[in-house]
């Protein structure tokens, strides 16, 4: 996968899990499954996005040379 590919999926990634987690928390007292699941889904995508930090931060640079991480 291309860094900018990645680069274009990780911000709205972690913002918009972050933007589920806070709706399942505020939702929480009206609907427990509602509001878990929205929880839960959104601590999944801020995961997923931190693991797409990890993966875009081992990539090589262009023009590195080496072609290992960096």
């Amino acid at each position: 996968m291309k860094p900018q590919t990645l680069d274009s999926l990780i911000w709205p990634l972690i913002f918009g899990g972050m933007a589920l987690l806070m709706l399942g928390l505020w939702t929480i007292d009206a609907s427990a499954v509602l509001g878990h699941a929205l929880a839960w889904s959104g601590t999944a995508l801020i995961a997923i996005g931190a693991v797409m930090i990890w993966l875009r931060s081992r990539l090589p640079t262009p023009g590195d040379g080496d072609g290992g991480p960096r």
